[in-house]
């Protein structure tokens, strides 16, 4: 087994990751991500052994987003380059939709950047989204936080693309990019689904292919699009292949930045984020809480039985078992 994926077994092994951790070891990096990934009840532990620096909000987050196919990560690859050889460094989570059959990492995202882990001062890691919804794996919240403590000073998150399930993106990135291409339909899509105004950036990609038509369309739409502060989302093309726009597309990155620095929304951005963790949580440690101390799967079931024999009503059960918890709760 390979030693940045052998598990974790005791306090002290993470003792001796945590000091290479601190010391820049990236493979011990890599395994403190495989923790946080495959032991969510481990993360606590985890960042207790790092510090109270290790959740420090230095990091700038930037989120990519949009339909399957859009070169999503085609673009992460040329925007990495360009922020490293700007005298950054970056780590890029990429968040693949899981295998119906191992759980696993579907598209593999790890093979199409592969070129960029041997680039100094990048860091790559892919995983699925194990049923999370809303384009976001569990973990990805953890991953973004051991990147910051290894001291990225930039991390990409690529959702994967869930389309009309994309919402969750918005609780984890400071700068969004909603990319779409041409021939797809995606600027229908994004319409019925209601996310163009998650977008802080639109990226039509593959402009070769006749990018200047859904470019005009998003433009004219975000002409009625309400914003929190006086920010226009621009409309930016771009070619994955020939790299052409993208060079535009960072400089567009970084006015974001500026503008929601000084008007105060980065601040109100960590903030939210934090929130939504503090309520993640909760909302977890109590479905265990209850599922080890209140209610087994064995009386879960036979509740459930009542329920589909018309004994009891979804609402009647579950208000029960959340009075169990809380006497006083009501649905």
């Amino acid at each position: 087994m390979d030693a940045a994926t052998r598990p974790v077994s005791s306090g002290k092994d993470l003792d001796s990751l945590g000091r290479r951790f601190r010391e820049g070891d990236r493979k011990a990096l890599a395994r403190l991500i495989s923790v946080v990934e495959n032991h969510p009840g481990r993360s606590k532990a985890v960042f207790e052994q790092l510090g109270a620096d290790a959740l420090a909000q230095h990091a700038y987050l930037i989120g990519i987003t949009g339909s399957p196919g859009a070169g999503k990560s085609t673009l992460v690859n040329l925007l990495a380059r360009r922020i490293v050889d700007q005298g950054r460094t970056v780590g890029i989570l990429s968040i693949d939709p899981s295998s119906p059959f191992t759980g696993g990492a579907f598209l593999g995202d790890r093979v199409r950047m592969n070129e960029l882990t041997g680039v100094p001062g990048i860091f790559v890691r892919s995983m699925a989204t194990r049923g999370a919804t809303g384009g976001l794996a569990k973990a990805a919240f953890d991953i973004c936080k051991l990147y910051e403590a290894f001291g990225k000073d930039v991390i990409i998150v690529e959702s994967c693309g869930a389309g009309q399930t994309d919402y969750d993106f918005v609780k984890l990135a400071y700068t969004i990019l909603l990319v779409s291409v041409p021939g797809m339909g995606d600027f229908i899509q994004m319409q019925k689904a209601g996310i163009m105004e998650i977008g802080d950036i639109h990226v039509v990609n593959k402009m070769d292919k006749g990018g200047e038509e859904i470019a005009l369309q998003i433009d004219l739409m975000l002409d009625t699009d309400p914003r929190e502060t006086s920010w226009r989302p621009p409309v930016v093309q771009t070619n994955g292949i020939t790299g052409a726009g993208v060079e535009r597309l960072l400089g567009e990155i970084w006015r974001h930045r500026a503008h929601i620095e000084q008007n105060g929304l980065l601040a109100r951005r960590k903030e939210r984020i934090a929130r939504e963790k503090i309520l993640e949580l909760v909302k977890y440690g109590t479905l265990d809480y209850m599922s080890s101390h209140i209610i087994g799967d064995a009386e879960l079931e036979e509740l459930t039985k009542q329920v589909c024999r018309q004994e009891g009503t979804i609402y009647s059960v579950a208000e029960g078992i959340l009075g169990r918890l809380f006497p006083e709760a009501k649905l």
